[in-house]
């Protein structure tokens, strides 16, 4: 199945908003930033845990997602938030209610 495929599946299934999670350490595969702005079009994608451990990679996708998109920047054993391009995206609570 493509990259991109399964979250727009799941996407369509839900309104709920997903995350999408890059960690190619466990999964042997990694999101380009280009198909992370593809999926950052659909509206119930609101963010992302980049965890592939390049500062590049973060980077790029900021600069290619046109809209806001809230990430996530893991390394090592620390998560950051970096936030969406206007800040204005805000996180979910970590355990539901």
């Amino acid at each position: 199945m493509a990259v991109g495929r399964r979250p727009r599946l799941v996407a369509a299934a839900t309104t709920l908003p997903l995350v999408i999670y890059n960690v190619p350490g466990r999964t042997g595969v990694n999101i380009a930033p280009e198909t992370v702005a593809e999926l950052a079009q659909i509206p119930n994608i609101t963010g992302i845990k980049e965890a592939s451990g390049s500062l590049d990679q973060a980077s790029a996708i900021l600069a290619t997602c046109k809209i806001d998109l809230g990430m996530f920047l893991q390394q090592q054993d620390t998560v950051t938030w970096i936030g969406g391009l206007s800040g204005a995206w805000a996180p979910l609570p970590s355990a539901p209610r």
